[in-house]
């Protein structure tokens, strides 16, 4: 991550016009939603940031557990075909983690950074982090 700041966006697919898309990085929101992306805000300007995407029908959401905090809750209806990526900044799409990511009491193997939505629903995003109540203060003490 780069610029405080990454995306899970879709990628226009043929067939689909381009929409525009401008991001308000002046907002106070850790969230931003706009066209075909959701743009997660940091704490801390520059860094690693280990993404997890899934997907869980109506009432069948689960809580990470844990350390983990609810950063926001909001609406996504896709604009193109629905596949949303994980986002690096400057690099288009982000590489698949290392190794395994601990998440939702379960360690999860690395994978495609991407999602497949349908572009007929509008859903209900959940964004969580682990550490970032304290990350700017923890970057700046390690620099």
């Amino acid at each position: 991550m780069e610029y405080s700041h990454f995306s899970i966006g879709e990628m226009r697919d043929p067939g689909f016009d381009a929409v525009e898309a401008r991001v308000d990085f002046a907002t106070s929101d850790p969230v931003i939603v706009v066209s075909g992306q959701i743009v997660i805000v940091s704490r801390v300007q520059a860094h690693r940031v280990p993404v997890v995407l899934s997907s869980a029908a109506p009432g069948q959401e689960t809580v990470p557990g844990g350390d983990w905090r609810l950063v926001s809750t909001i609406s996504y209806a896709p604009v193109y075909g629905g596949r949303m990526y994980a986002c690096d900044t400057m690099n288009g799409v982000a590489s698949p983690a290392p190794g395994p990511i601990e998440a939702f009491g379960q360690s999860t193997e690395p994978g495609a950074p991407a999602i497949d939505l349908d572009p007929s629903h509008v859903y209900r995003v959940h964004v969580w982090a682990r550490g970032r109540e304290d990350s700017r203060e923890r970057h700046e003490e390690a620099m």
